[in-house]
């Protein structure tokens, strides 16, 4: 009797309360869904207010009104993930397909991190900055000091842009961390970046100033995996923002040449993912100078676009002089984009 077969006749009749119930489980599993992708939906569009993004505790949550009163399972799952030291502000995209992929990212278990490494990249940018402050004590310097999570940030950047094919990378920056940037990305040898602090050239009167924060910078980045990236930092004037259609129009040249077919503008994925433009953006300039507005305006014309921008603002909550409150009318600095 252990193999006997059942035939339909001998099976029990199913009992009405067990059809009722089978009957109810699927609506009530299917309210219960859409109640939590409506609790999720309102902390998407606004749960980066709420999230806990000064350290310092000078920007504090702000809280906002719907998303009052949302309390149970999936409630404290979405705050989790949308509230804590991440804030994500992506719902006015027009795009589906980019809420999708930054949802899935964002709402999927995270990955594991180096956290020797990052902690190791974090010393090193540090260590920098303090052999700066001592053996050149009174110089002028634009430090990373209170962002040197920048360079975890960079390497990072470039470890992903190297599995998608990355050859190159174009950066662009202003003063704020420049030579630090110039060591730990571009790869430059500490004493040639201290040597201009030195002002040893006979033939200068004036001494170097801050010409060191101008120049830029070539070298070779090798990867967590070992992969070799050329980069190349933009040159830079004092105007802090006119280098960013400068390294816009080197990556759409760099492209160009990197033709499948040889040197035509070739838009296919690989040509594009080949060249990697990096702009990075202080705060006070980010608000007060416009030609970086400008230069988004061509991010998805065919006859300019270059596949993507990566754009990273340096904001250690003081620009030069000038506290966030006096710099900008918008909650955040990157608002206005």
């Amino acid at each position: 009797m252990a193999h006997r077969t059942t035939f339909t006749q001998d099976q029990p009749a199913r009992t009405a309360k067990a059809v009722k119930k089978a009957s109810t489980a699927a609506p009530a599993k299917a309210a219960e869904n859409q109640e939590r992708e409506r609790v999720f939906d309102a902390f998407r569009r606004w749960g980066y207010l709420e999230a806990n993004l000064d350290p310092l505790g000078m920007l504090q949550p702000l809280k906002h009104p719907d998303l009052e009163g949302l309390t149970g399972e999936a409630a404290e799952e979405a705050r989790r993930i949308y509230c804590g030291t991440v804030g994500a502000d992506f719902m006015h995209l027009p795009e589906p397909d980019r809420h999708r992929w930054i949802i899935e990212r964002l709402e999927a278990p995270a990955e594991e991190v180096d956290q020797h490494k990052i902690l190791e990249r974090l010393i090193r940018a540090d260590l920098f900055e303090q052999v700066l402050q001592a053996r050149y004590l009174g110089s002028k310097r634009f430090s990373l000091e209170g962002v040197t999570a920048l360079i975890p940030l960079l390497a990072s950047i470039l470890d992903a842009a190297a599995e998608h094919g990355a050859e190159s990378s174009i950066m662009a920056m202003s003063h704020r961390g420049r030579l630090n940037v110039m060591v730990h990305a571009a790869c430059k040898s500490p004493h040639e970046v201290v040597g201009g602090f030195e002002d040893v050239d006979p033939r200068s009167v004036l001494g170097a100033g801050d010409v060191k924060y101008h120049v830029g910078a070539t070298g070779a980045y090798t990867t967590s995996s070992g992969k070799e990236i050329g980069i190349h930092l933009v040159s830079n004037p004092s105007h802090l923002e006119a280098v960013d259609p400068v390294a816009v129009g080197r990556s759409r040249a760099k492209q160009t040449r990197y033709g499948l077919r040889g040197a035509y503008v070739d838009r296919s994925r690989e040509t594009l993912n080949k060249v990697v433009p990096i702009v990075m953006h202080g705060d006070a300039a980010f608000a007060g100078q416009g030609i970086w507005a400008e230069t988004l305006n061509f991010a998805d014309l065919r006859a300019y676009t270059v596949g993507g921008t990566v754009h990273i603002i340096v904001n250690n909550l003081i620009g030069f002089t000038t506290p966030p409150r006096q710099e900008h009318s918008a909650r955040f600095a990157a608002d206005i984009a």
